[in-house]
């Protein structure tokens, strides 16, 4: 039997009707699926006007009420750790010391010794010795004779300088301290030793007086009552010194510059 047109027509509507069935009820169902995103709760057709709202599906077992505070309390409690007064450190005091002019205290009673301080015993005669500056350094040397003749028949006798001792020539003290190895600290003008505990025999002297010379190389003056560093000197007219005085129990009690071996 021969299919008509209008047959097929009306076959091909049907198939295109169940088909476009089909894809109305799955968009519908991908809707229903979204709608937790947006959904419309309100439209007049009147007005022509749409509002909208926005939901949002809480997961289960959320609590957000609880989970602020739970912040907020940890906030709070990393506020009072950090800005807690009590636990801050109390600000140092800053205290600058002038060495020029400052009293003797408690840190100035004693000397500071090496740890291998010892007496010095040494076979020292002062006959003789004399001080020049040469060189930038501060020689103590005793002049001797030598016999420069090349036979026995002639003598001819010349002096030369027999150096005992050379010190640094110094003006200005270091800010680095050094301690004191042995009893004597220096060479007085007239060739003999001082020692460290014998201070009491240039007390006579007044603090205009040159007593000898330090082995760091720093004069030696007589008694001042001013106070002076930790060491015992003091600056006067850009020349640091060494100085005697009453209440210090020693000529001096470190050392400002570098010590030579005598």
């Amino acid at each position: 039997m021969p299919l008509r047109t209008r047959d097929f027509l009306l076959y091909l509507l049907s198939f295109a009707f169940l088909v476009i069935a089909i894809c109305v009820t799955i968009v519908r169902d991908t809707y229903t699926e979204n709608s937790n995103m947006a959904s419309v709760i309100n439209a007049d057709a009147n007005y022509g006007e749409v509002i909208y709202t926005a939901t949002f599906e809480e997961k289960p077992g959320m609590d957000r009420s609880g989970n602020l505070a739970t912040l907020r309390s940890k906030i709070a409690d990393f506020k009072e750790s950090v800005i807690n007064p009590n636990t801050l450190p109390e600000p140092v005091e800053e205290i600058s010391v002038e060495t020029n002019d400052i009293e003797p205290t408690d840190i100035f009673l004693t000397e500071l010794k090496c740890p291998l301080y010892q007496n010095l015993d040494k076979d020292w005669s002062p006959k003789g010795l004399n001080f020049s500056v040469v060189e930038g350094a501060r020689l103590l040397y005793r002049e001797v004779e030598i016999n420069t003749s090349s036979s026995s028949a002639t003598s001819s006798v010349e002096l030369t300088k027999e150096v005992l001792l050379q010190l640094p020539v110094q003006t200005y003290a270091s800010t680095k301290k050094s301690c004191i190895p042995n009893d004597v600290v220096g060479v007085a003008l007239d060739g003999s030793l001082i020692k460290n505990n014998e201070y009491s025999l240039y007390s006579i002297f007044d603090s205009e007086t040159l007593v000898g010379y330090a082995l760091d190389g720093f004069p030696i003056h007589g008694q001042l009552e001013e106070g002076t560093d930790e060491c015992g000197g003091v600056f006067v007219d850009g020349q640091y010194s060494y100085y005697i005085s009453s209440k210090r129990k020693a000529v001096l009690y470190c050392y400002s510059g570098i010590p030579v071996e005598i």
